[in-house]
């Protein structure tokens, strides 16, 4: 016969492990200031949080009483906070559109370096513009908004639910189609400018062929891509900021589409 001392410790383990589960997706899809840090810190702070929103949660949380139940609901709560880290995802991944666009105008588009948090090949000013968002985002408080909102999802999901995975992917592809727009339509003033540039060179090697346009395109188009970065560098703050502010509304979104059912 089972005691109740027993019951006690498989519920609270249960609940923990779901709540751990979707904790470490968030934190591994978000690309906030622990992107960089050592897999133990990440370690550390999945755990360290998990236990604080311990408390006020375990009353909610669904645990299955079979392992293949269990295991299908580490594998929902896991694919849950990818999505909601996702969400995080795409408030920064503005930037790096806009610069990724702007970097073969630069002249920059072979300058590719290994970017670990990718786990691929970046150019250096998509790396430069990734940071900056970060910076940006810890300013505008977007770990609070992020973490508030992983908080608000386990009361509307509570942890070892069953949810229909496949209304997630209507409002992804909403929000992907947003951001995708924001970066593009942040990088045209650039490309204008450089396209402009580059027909003006084009136009001074045929006026002079005798010039050696090769020579001194790339520094004048290096150059001009850098002024045009100066000066349009609050314009680029800003849409940023407006990314992240709108993190909760993009949470809220995928949030209400999913489907619960006991």
């Amino acid at each position: 016969m089972t005691s109740p001392l027993e019951l006690w410790i498989t519920s609270e383990a249960g609940s923990f492990g779901l709540e751990l589960a979707r904790m470490t997706g968030v934190i591994a899809a978000a690309p906030l200031a622990w992107t960089f840090a050592p897999v133990r810190v990440k370690a550390a702070l999945i755990v360290v949080t998990t236990v604080v929103l311990h408390g006020p949660l375990h009353e909610k949380a669904v645990v299955p009483s079979h392992l293949t139940s269990m295991l299908l609901a580490l594998v929902a709560e896991i694919a849950l906070g990818l999505a909601l880290g996702f969400c995080a995802r795409l408030a920064l991944a503005v930037g790096e559109i806009a610069a990724d666009s702007i970097a073969p105008a630069m002249g920059l588009g072979a300058a590719q370096m290994f970017d670990p948090s990718l786990g691929g090949q970046g150019t250096v000013l998509s790396k430069l513009i990734r940071h900056v968002a970060i910076l940006v985002a810890l300013t505008t408080g977007l770990h609070h908004v992020l973490l508030g909102a992983l908080f608000h999802s386990f009361r509307v999901v509570p942890p070892g639910t069953l949810f229909q995975a496949s209304s997630l992917t209507p409002s992804i592809q909403t929000m992907v189609s947003e951001t995708l727009l924001a970066g593009v339509t942040l990088a045209l003033p650039f490309l204008a400018v450089l396209v402009i540039t580059q027909l003006a060179l084009a136009f001074v090697a045929r006026a002079a062929p005798q010039v050696q346009i090769f020579s001194i395109g790339f520094a004048v188009t290096l150059g001009t891509g850098a002024l045009l970065w100066v000066f349009f560098a609050p314009d680029v703050v800003v849409q940023l900021s407006t990314q992240t502010g709108a993190l909760e509304h993009n949470i809220e979104r995928l949030l209400s589409a999913l489907e619960v059912r006991p």
